[in-house]
This record gives structure tokens, C-alpha cells and sequence, in this order.
């Protein structure tokens, strides 16, 4: 009798199909946690954001161009980059500001936080999914509003 060595063709398949079994039920599952992932990234971010744009509205209200009596003053997170109060990640102070979105890695800092004063304090949060800042007028410090681009979930 001969001395074999090495695995059979068969032994082979069959190693090959339990692999791509298991690609096949664990592909979901890491797609998943990693859409998890990003929301929650996005989720902190955005926290952050509608953090700095209230503690801004306290402290930049007339230079904002903000009225407590609107409940839909709109600036745009570059804005909130400009007054110091959150980071961009290019180091930009302007409209060139790059704040990156984690679900979509488009750029944040053109996405709308709406802002109203109500309760003695005031309120923001990133609007509608399809606000977002087209063009920005420096001398007014308003922005041209596009409703067809979808780069910011609503948040809170």
C-alpha cells in the first residue's frame, strides 16, 4: 500500500463550500455592525454639532442674524465652524470648511441646523435630510437653500 499525502479533491470542495458558507451568513452581520458604527458616529457628531450651534446662538445671536421670535432661523454648520466652536477637519474657518459625514463621507459643514428660541433657551437641530447650504452670501451670512441634495439625516 502507498504512503498518501495531501487531501483529496473531494476534502478540498468540501472545505471550499464550508467557507463559503460561513462568508455567506457572516457578510450581513459585519455589514450591520459597521452601518451601526457610522449611524452612531453620525449621532455623536451631529450631538456635537447641535451642541455648538446652541452654545453659539447664546453668544453670537445678533452677529447670527437670529430672531427668537422665528422658529426657523437656518445657518449652516460652517457657520458654527467659523465662530470657533466646533472643529473642521481641514482646519478651514469658512465655507470650505470639511466636516465629514460618516455614513456617506460627504461634506457636513454646508448641512442646515434650524434654530428657535423657546422655554427662555434656545433649540437646534439639523434639519430636514434635503436642506442643504447651495451658495453662501458673506455679506448677509445667509445661505442659498437647495432642497434636492440629501448629505445631512435630521438629527435630533
Amino acid at each position: 500500500m502507498k504512503n498518501k499525502k495531501g487531501f483529496t479533491l473531494v476534502e478540498l470542495l468540501a472545505v471550499v463550500a464550508i467557507l463559503a458558507m460561513l462568508a455567506i451568513v457572516a457578510t450581513p452581520a459585519v455589514m450591520t455592525v459597521s452601518r451601526k458604527i457610522k449611524e452612531n458616529m453620525y449621532k455623536a457628531k451631529a450631538k456635537a454639532i447641535v451642541a455648538a450651534a446652541i452654545m453659539g446662538a447664546e453668544r453670537f445671536e445678533d452677529d447670527w442674524g437670529l430672531d427668537r421670535i422665528k422658529t426657523d432661523n437656518k445657518i449652516a454648520v460652517f457657520v458654527v465652524v467659523r465662530s470657533g466652536l466646533y472643529d473642521s477637519e481641514n482646519n478651514k474657518k469658512d465655507q470650505d470648511a470639511f466636516v465629514t459625514n460618516p455614513i456617506n463621507n460627504e461634506n457636513m459643514a454646508k448641512c442646515v441646523l434650524t434654530l428657535n428660541y423657546e422655554n427662555n433657551r434656545w433649540h437646534a437641530k439639523i434639519t430636514e435630510t434635503n436642506n442643504y447650504c447651495n451658495s453662501y452670501n458673506s455679506s448677509t451670512d445667509k445661505c442659498s437653500i437647495n432642497t434636492n441634495k440629501t448629505v445631512c439625516p435630521t438629527y435630533p
